[in-house]
């Protein structure tokens, strides 16, 4: 296991855990809301905008892991 001392390492992912929430956040409503979403030129439904919610909220829990074993 490698212990990280470096306090900037950590401002980094901290940034960008809190953009990815926000993503999440911002897709939510979209799904939600039935509507859709342009990414990249690209027109996702809700359904598919909920499939990426689904792994978005994977891929934060994994982050918010690396935080708890990586601060203090």
């Amino acid at each position: 296991m490698r212990i990280i001392n470096n306090n900037n390492e950590i401002t980094k992912c901290d940034e960008k855990l809190d953009e990815k929430i926000e993503k999440f956040r911002q897709l939510t409503e979209v799904a939600a809301g039935q509507g859709t979403i342009t990414i990249d030129g690209v027109t996702y439904d809700s359904v598919s905008i909920w499939r990426m919610l689904a792994k978005e909220a994977l891929d934060i829990a994994e982050q918010q892991e690396w935080f708890e074993i990586h601060e203090d």
